[in-house]
């Protein structure tokens, strides 16, 4: 029992890597790594920022969907209109 778990891990994980190397795939798991970060809105609006291969509107899309302070969402869209 223990070793189908262990395989099915494991399965999981490689499946996500493939997926990882695809071009239109974001690797988010830096988002959700540790508890702080998950806390820290400021953090994630500047993750947000920071992707590169995504546009403007799928930007503002994801960060209305992570970031829940409404002084953090002000700050991306500050800095999101200072980048662009």
């Amino acid at each position: 029992m223990v070793r189908t778990k262990k395989n099915t891990a494991l399965q999981r994980e490689n499946k996500l890597n493939e997926a990882i190397k695809q071009e239109n795939v974001i690797d988010m798991r830096s988002f959700f790594d540790s508890k702080q970060k998950k806390e820290d809105d400021y953090w994630m609006a500047a993750m947000v920022l920071c992707i590169d291969n995504i546009s403007t509107e799928q930007k503002i899309r994801l960060a209305r969907k992570i970031i829940r302070k409404k002084a953090a969402l002000n700050f991306f869209f500050d800095h999101l209109h200072d980048i662009d």
